[in-house]
């Protein structure tokens, strides 16, 4: 599948579109089309190598925060999801070789929410990273509809 992959740290001219495996959802984990990914400042600070720097470097690294997408498949003991649906997600990234920046992504359910019909994924990718830890957690509970954001 076709990614934003980086080999090394760097500038912007290391982050060429290269090829991944087709990533297998894991127990407790599901598999996403992308529609849409949203770049962040963290994206340019990792790239560079200046962002999570005590955390392991695995390269390939395939960059992405947020998400917004279909649901594909279901890992084992994978619930409250189901293909099809539309959802939005925020990679657990840190030492994690789940990014955004490519056409399947495989983060764990725990990280994602459905959206509404109505929204769009362009708009939903850029909710995630916004929401922040606690947030997100409180957020991801919420009946949202999101008519408003059609």
């Amino acid at each position: 599948m076709k990614a934003a992959i980086i080999e090394r740290f760097g500038k912007a001219n290391v982050f060429p579109i290269g090829q991944l495996p087709r990533p297998v959802p894991k127990p407790g984990e599901l598999l996403i089309r992308v529609h849409a990914s949203s770049v962040n400042p963290v994206d340019s600070g990792v790239r560079s190598g200046k962002i999570l720097p005590g955390d392991p470097a695995h390269f390939p690294m395939l960059l992405g925060w947020d998400a917004a997408g279909t649901v594909e498949a279901l890992g084992a003991n994978t619930n409250g999801l189901a293909p099809g649906d539309r959802v939005m997600a925020i990679s657990p990234q840190r030492g994690s070789p789940v990014g955004t920046h490519t056409e399947l992504t495989a983060p764990p359910a725990s990280q994602v929410m459905k959206i509404a019909d109505t929204a769009s994924f362009t708009t939903a990718a850029a909710v995630p990273e916004v929401l922040p830890g606690p947030h997100w957690q409180h957020f991801r509970h919420w009946t949202c509809r999101w008519a408003h954001l059609s």
